[in-house]
């Protein structure tokens, strides 16, 4: 069947799912990949030298990602026993939403406040994921997962690429917002994302129905110990074992240049314009890239997409340490948008057609834990280089490491599944 024939027969309750992604993409888009670091380096922080926000930046990042580490599964965990995915992506959201409000607030220099207050809104965005990646299971058969992920992950590019977009625009161009600068433009940008961000993750709540499940009250004591059990069922499926041990790392260069782009393109003396034109590019290419990537892996399968995308992503790290203009940034953001969407979606599809559908919650909670893992190792490495080498490009071809042992750990994982089927 082609996507085009798949596309056609997406139910209401599966394009409402996959429209999530439009939605809570504008996060990652306007506040990680663009406004927050350059706000953060060129205002809130304008007073460190660079090196030093950069170090700030990462630490913040890693030790979100490491708070979320401990939680993720045990959030999952309690979603699956309620039976109330929907109602804890709700509460998710919300976190997420009102950690961006205060930034209106802040000004030059309260570079403290702005990474709590980041901290704070990435901690509900992050979690929010855990819920909403764990409903593809209730909306989607395992035949047609690859392309239902893929979809969502194309929409995601799309709508994150439109609103900031727009908030370029009004950046720009303030006046024609009722704005009184640029610096005022980039704080409601923020405040654009909460909007969007519930505007378009209302179909998901209205339309995507959860199995009937009775709620079951659950203490800390049995997550922990579900938890425990689903370790105990990944030591039996070597398979799913190694691929996560891959993901733990392969996952992380792909977030560590989502979320250190902005600070690299910065340091190496591009301007804010220069990179916000990137960005841009990655979106729009990677809205038609992920649906064709989610045909590619229809008829040869999610692990080839994964391996295509593992060797770009390496080409382009090496590339990237001889970036020194804007058209050569360009490039490597068309190259990005090339790959990026592929490798994410088919990691998810594939990962969703290993895991028990009745104990979704609880594996993508361990799914969304290796990924916070791996953005602990990933900014931590790079921040500590960078102050160690004041260099960012120095810092960046780290990454390449965490590429190469996501490989090795996914050809075990291959070995494994060929094993199983003997």
């Amino acid at each position: 069947m082609s996507l085009q024939n798949v596309l056609k027969k997406t139910t209401r309750a599966q394009w409402s799912w996959a429209f999530a992604d439009w939605a809570n993409s504008a996060y990652t888009t306007t506040v990680i990949a663009v406004f927050f670091p350059i706000f953060f380096k060129l205002y809130w922080a304008k007073n460190l030298p660079a090196h030093k926000s950069t170090f700030y930046l990462g630490i913040v990042s890693s030790f979100t990602s490491f708070l979320l580490l401990f939680c993720a599964p045990f959030m999952g965990t309690l979603a699956d026993y309620a039976g109330t995915k929907k109602k804890y992506l709700f509460i998710a959201i919300g976190i997420g939403g009102l950690g961006l409000f205060p930034f209106c607030f802040l000004d030059e220099g309260m570079w403290p406040l702005a990474l709590l207050f980041f901290m704070i809104s990435n901690i509900g965005y992050w979690t929010s994921n855990i819920f909403y990646d764990a409903l593809i299971v209730d909306v989607c058969d395992e035949e047609n997962m690859s392309s239902l992920s893929g979809l969502g992950y194309s929409l995601g590019y799309l709508g994150g690429g439109i609103l900031l977009a727009l908030n370029a625009f009004a950046v720009n161009s303030p006046q024609s917002f009722g704005l009184s600068s640029p610096a005022e433009a980039v704080k409601w940008s923020f405040v654009s994302v909460v909007v969007w961000w519930f505007l378009f993750s209302a179909p998901l709540f209205m339309f995507v129905k959860e199995p009937s499940k009775v709620a079951q009250k659950i203490s800390l004591k049995k997550a922990f110990k579900e938890f425990q059990a689903s370790f105990s069922l990944l030591k039996k499926q070597k398979n799913l074992f190694w691929f996560l041990a891959a993901y733990v790392f392969y996952i992380d260069g792909v977030n560590t240049i989502i979320k250190m782009a902005a600070d690299f393109a910065l340091n190496i003396g591009l301007s804010s314009g220069d990179l916000i034109k990137a960005i841009l590019v990655v979106q729009f290419v990677g809205f038609p890239a992920t649906l064709g990537f989610a045909a590619v892996a229809k008829k040869f399968g999610d692990l080839t997409v994964i391996y295509i995308g593992l060797f770009i992503y390496t080409g382009i790290t090496i590339y990237s340490a001889f970036v020194t203009s804007a058209s050569e940034f360009y490039f490597l953001a068309t190259m990005l948008g090339l790959t990026q969407g592929g490798l994410q979606a088919m990691s998810r599809s594939y990962f969703g057609k290993m895991v028990p559908a009745q104990r979704a919650g609880e594996f993508f909670g361990i799914y969304n834990m290796v990924g916070k893992f791996s953005a602990i190792l990933g900014p931590l490495a790079m921040a500590c280089i960078s102050l160690i080498t004041a260099s960012a490009r120095a810092s960046l071809l780290v990454v390449i490491v965490f590429f190469a042992i996501g490989a090795f750990f996914l050809q075990k994982s291959v070995k494994a599944s060929a094993l199983n089927n003997l």
